[in-house]
């Protein structure tokens, strides 16, 4: 495992998983409601944090980091609107 990984798996908040993703506009991606916390890190660009229950959409850039706890669904995609 990666250093990460490893970090999780001490944490005890879910199985282990981390992946790097490149998208180009359009784009959107919905994460359902998950037993394990989870966080997102964006390198470059920009992206939009989609909460659930109707919240406000939140605009992530470079070095923003979100965490997310047990149970949250969401979404990220290059415009609320996609």
């Amino acid at each position: 495992m990666d250093v990460l990984s490893d970090a999780i798996a001490a944490m005890r908040t879910g199985r282990p998983h981390s992946s790097r993703t490149v998208r180009f506009a359009p784009w959107g991606i919905r994460f359902p409601p998950g037993k394990g916390a989870g966080f997102h890190v964006v390198l470059q660009g920009t992206a939009w944090l989609l909460p659930p229950d109707d919240a406000a959409p939140v605009r992530l850039g470079p070095g923003d980091v979100v965490l997310l706890a047990h149970g949250t669904g969401h979404g990220l995609a290059d415009h609320p609107g996609t």
